[in-house]
């Protein structure tokens, strides 16, 4: 999930295996997309544009989102672009530099690569308190370094390509006054993932 796109992070501590999977056993930070929203006034429209910049690590990271929306139905796009740079360190790296030129033993390289994503998601309100959302999301990450292997262990080159992500559910929510339960969530989701290492 891109940073840009949440609505909240929940963090759960202690074991939640039973709601978030076996690997879950000592704590859970559960990321969340934000939603698109109905309107009883009829449909809408609106765009938005966010840009960021960090000194730590000259990162320029752009995404622009569309929304849409009306009574019963209502849909979210983004798409992201991300630049890192190498990050800063301390003045005790021992890394050679290959062209002696180390910026005053302060730049982690190299750790800078590219990322980019898009997500899409659509929401169908029907019947009395129900919601049925379909969403997907996509991402990439190109030329990753791991730059410890170059400071500490003396390689050459160890670069993670490719990172890729992908992700579908469909989810079915429900409202409900009965004295059985408050609310019914129901999802179907698919995970695609692949990671590489060139060294």
């Amino acid at each position: 999930v891109d940073p840009l796109s949440l609505e909240r992070i929940e963090v759960v501590r202690g074991p939640t295996s039973a709601i978030y999977g076996s690997d879950a056993m000592g704590g859970t930070i559960n990321l969340q997309s934000r939603d698109p929203s109905f309107t009883p006034d009829g449909n809408y429209f609106r765009a938005n544009m966010y840009n960021r910049y960090s000194s730590a690590d000259n990162q320029i990271a752009l995404r622009t989102e569309m929304e849409t929306g009306g009574p019963r139905w209502a849909m979210t796009t983004g798409l992201s672009l991300k630049d890192y740079g190498d990050l800063r360190r301390g003045k005790r790296g021992s890394y050679p530099y290959e062209n002696g030129n180390e910026p005053e033993g302060r730049d982690q390289v190299p750790s800078a690569y590219d990322a980019y994503d898009f997500d899409a998601k659509w929401r169908y309100g029907f019947g009395e308190n129900q919601v049925a959302t379909f969403a997907y999301q996509y991402s990439r990450k190109r030329e990753v370094p791991r730059y410890d292997k170059y400071e500490n262990n003396g390689y050459y080159r160890w670069i993670y390509e490719p990172q890729e992500r992908d992700l579908v559910y469909l989810r079915y929510e429900k409202e409900s006054k009965s004295k059985w339960y408050s609310r019914l969530q129901a999802t179907v989701s698919h995970q695609i993932q692949s990671e590489g290492r060139s060294i």
